[in-house]
């Protein structure tokens, strides 16, 4: 499952088949205040957006997913993930992830963002961080800049198992200016 405190996936896909096109999904100025909590597995999990995540599917598209200007305040629980598809748990974002399947470009952003609430995980093969559960790169650019967290993050999970103090699991994604 995908759940946010506000919405589940910020999500930015782009299927132009002949002319160059752009795809855009955006969240700004926005806050979420309540608890996010989910007993299954594999999910993506945030206190604002479960998972911010492009991808232009066709070979002239561009794609951008952004969050700006917002905040999460309400605790992140998750269970569990698989060997195959791990949890993520973040106090802002679950998964900010850039996917590049065939497309020209692919963004994804969160830029001014903050998290105030609690982040845990209560099984193996999760993933958890105090903004970002994870930051995965396999596009163009997967970035988090100008951003902050402060609460505590836990996790119960002892296979597979990571934890960040920003970001529980970076691959290949950049931040700055946290």
């Amino acid at each position: 499952s995908i759940v946010g405190g506000l919405v589940g996936a910020n999500y930015a896909t782009n299927a132009a088949t002949e002319e160059t096109s752009y795809a855009y999904a955006t969240i700004s100025n926005s806050y979420a205040s309540g608890n996010v909590t989910t007993t299954g597995t594999s999910s993506r999990l945030g206190g604002l957006v479960g998972e911010n995540h492009s991808t232009p599917a066709m070979p002239n598209g561009y794609s951008y997913c952004t969050i700006t200007d917002s905040y999460a305040t309400g605790n992140v629980t998750t269970g569990a993930g698989t060997a195959t598809y791990y949890a993520y748990a973040g106090g802002l974002v679950g998964n900010n992830y850039s996917e590049l399947s065939g497309g020209l470009a692919s963004y994804c952003y969160v830029i001014n963002g903050y998290a105030t609430g609690n982040v845990s995980s209560t099984g193996d093969y999760s993933r958890v961080g105090w903004l970002a559960g994870a930051n995965i790169l396999s596009g163009s650019l997967s970035s988090i800049a100008n951003s902050y967290a402060v609460n505590s993050v836990t996790n119960g999970g002892i296979t597979g198992a990571s934890i960040g103090a920003f970001v529980g699991y970076n691959f290949f994604g950049t931040y700055a200016n946290n």
